[in-house]
């Protein structure tokens, strides 16, 4: 009977320990367990959600800040100032809005952005590009206390007389575009506007 007794008792251990190591709580089954794996996966998820939502933005902003808005000046034949301001040959000289990457300076991405045009007429506007022949480029152009400054090179080629006037407007107007620019001197290959524009 006794030893009967003792057989129960080791029996009723040897069943208390199995079972415990099966029992849902226990610690190795939460660490390992299928719920806790698919949630750390779910939180990467969402880290990389986040990166890339963040990255995306930073591109957006970016992009918005690779493009200015500059105006070119072009020519309104025989328009007698009704487009824009009046020349004395009866024209008027007409400001045109484009889109250039953003430069290092404003002021010299528009002559540069009005030295690339090489149609004599632009798109349909009818509007006269005086510099289409033109091989011209920004050496440098700067403003100081208003007062802007732009060093040109290259060659001009003029349709006849009545083209001087129109140049000068549309290299000028180009330049006084910008409110910090009050005066504006202009020189191409060394010589000042006028004498660069001289038929002589």
């Amino acid at each position: 009977m006794k030893k009967l007794f003792l057989l129960i008792i080791v029996l009723a251990l040897f069943l208390t320990s199995c079972t415990g190591t099966n029992k849902p709580g226990n610690s190795s089954s939460s660490k390992n367990g299928v719920s806790n794996s698919n949630t750390t996966i779910i939180k990467s998820d969402d880290k990389n959600n986040n990166n890339n939502t963040a990255e995306n933005k930073k591109t957006t902003t970016e992009s918005k800040k690779t493009t200015t808005v500059i105006k070119v000046f072009l020519i309104a034949i025989d328009d007698n100032g009704k487009s824009g301001k009046k020349l004395d040959t009866g024209d008027s000289v007409v400001a045109v809005e484009r889109v250039i990457s953003t430069p290092e300076t404003p002021l010299k991405g528009a002559l540069s952005d009005l030295f690339s045009i090489k149609d004599r007429i632009y798109g349909k506007s009818g509007l006269y590009n005086t510099l289409y022949q033109s091989n011209l480029k920004v050496e440098s152009a700067k403003i100081v206390n208003g007062a802007a400054t732009v060093n040109l090179s290259g060659t001009f080629s003029l349709g006849g007389v009545m083209d001087i006037p129109r140049v000068k407007a549309q290299l000028i107007e180009t330049v006084m575009q910008f409110p910090s620019v009050k005066s504006a001197k202009i020189y191409i290959n060394g010589k000042t506007l006028d004498d660069a524009l001289s038929l002589k």
